[in-house]
């Protein structure tokens, strides 16, 4: 049986590792997983173009208190020249890792309808990660599986990346959302925003990263051991003057070396080194503890059982980050990890907690126990 994942996989290492998680899951359910991207040319590609810059015009005609709103999520997703941010070798390197590691597939829109409606797809999967944005105003929509029969679309815990939709979203996403076969999000204020626009209960379920035991992401984790012990700084944007104390105090105090992986900043005081997943996974997993502003850094060090603190983001999207990044710590039972004042600083690293094994368990039964009712149901069909 054949599966489509529809999900962003590249120049991010928690996306390329949830997209992995997901296909080596249902692999080990003889099932043929592939990452499905939309690839046009000729007239396909002249009316893509077309179909984007209507939808961004008439958001901006239909929504004009907005304006300022959508001017600023245009400009976020603008190519920036930097010597800082994630590194042009990380890249790379986990480019890499999606050529070796996922399995794809690239369609034009008419084809993707075509392969939808044959028996040579059973389902499709749409998620994690923030596919149905909260705020970004225009609608893609192959995020909602718009190719596919209704009875064929699966949501494989997406997220909204916040914890309100905004006014402009909630007509096209109330219509989309309604559609599908199966629904589940990735955190409670996802579940809340389905269920005031629905009326619906639908399971809040983790991130697919927790389908994988801590021994089988070792499998896949490379690298060599450092001479010193070291705490690891992984911050998507500038690590804020709080990250920066809290590294201090645990240098002083552990003798440790700090070390940067994959993103630069401008403000870093210590040594900086880069690679792919194989590396990351490698370097949270031997970590004395890690420090950041990342969900996925976080939840693979709940998975590999290394102490962690988390950070608000420096951008000017960083509280509306983080909000699933406080979900995922109230889920482990510790709060007290999401580190906003200095004060909250401490000097001594604290050993991650019991009960945090346990959480991690609870959550990937829960995604199997979806992921159980999902294949029931398209098992019976194929029969």
């Amino acid at each position: 049986m054949k599966v489509g994942q529809i999900t962003y996989c590249g120049n991010n290492y928690g996306s390329v590792l949830q997209c992995y998680a997901t296909q080596t899951e249902l692999k080990k359910r003889d099932l043929d997983c592939v990452l499905i991207t939309r690839s046009e040319s000729g007239l396909g590609h002249i009316f893509q173009a077309l179909e984007f810059r209507l939808n961004r015009t008439w958001k901006f005609l239909r929504y004009p208190k907005y304006r300022g709103v959508f001017q600023e999520c245009l400009q976020a997703v603008q190519p920036k020249v930097s010597t800082e941010g994630l590194q042009e070798d990380a890249v790379t390197a986990i480019n890499e890792f999606v050529q070796n590691n996922i399995c794809r597939e690239r369609h034009s829109w008419r084809r993707m309808k075509k392969l939808a409606r044959s028996r040579e797809f059973a389902f499709f999967l749409s998620g994690s990660d923030q596919i149905w944005s909260a705020n970004w105003f225009i609608t893609n929509r192959i995020w909602f599986l718009r190719f596919s029969p209704r009875e064929k679309r699966v949501a494989w815990m997406p997220s909204f990346g916040g914890r309100e939709l905004a006014e402009y979203n909630r007509p096209a996403y109330a219509k989309y959302i309604s559609q599908y076969a199966h629904l589940s999000v990735r955190e409670e204020a996802g579940k809340e925003i389905i269920e005031e626009l629905l009326n619906i209960s639908v399971p809040a379920l983790a991130d697919p990263v927790f389908l994988l035991t801590a021994d089988q992401w070792r499998d896949i984790a490379l690298g060599q051991p450092r001479q010193k012990p070291y705490i690891m700084m992984f911050f998507i944007d500038q690590p804020s003057a709080v990250a920066m104390k809290q590294a201090s105090l645990l240098q002083e105090k552990t003798d440790c070396e700090i070390l940067y992986f994959a993103y630069k900043h401008h403000n870093e005081k210590g040594v900086f080194t880069t690679g792919g997943p194989e590396q990351f996974l490698y370097l949270i997993d031997r970590a004395q503890a890690v420090l950041t502003d990342s969900f996925h850094a976080c939840a693979f060090s709940a998975i590999l059982d290394t102490p962690f603190y988390a950070f608000s983001r420096s951008g000017s999207s960083g509280a509306k980050q983080m909000s699933r990044v406080k979900n995922l710590l109230d889920t482990l039972a510790m709060p007290e990890r999401y580190v906003d004042t200095e004060d909250a600083c401490s000097s001594e690293i604290s050993a991650m907690p019991q009960q945090v094994h346990k959480a991690v368990n609870e959550m990937r039964n829960r995604i199997l126990h979806y992921l159980d009712t999902v294949l029931q149901d398209y098992q019976g069909k194929e029969t």
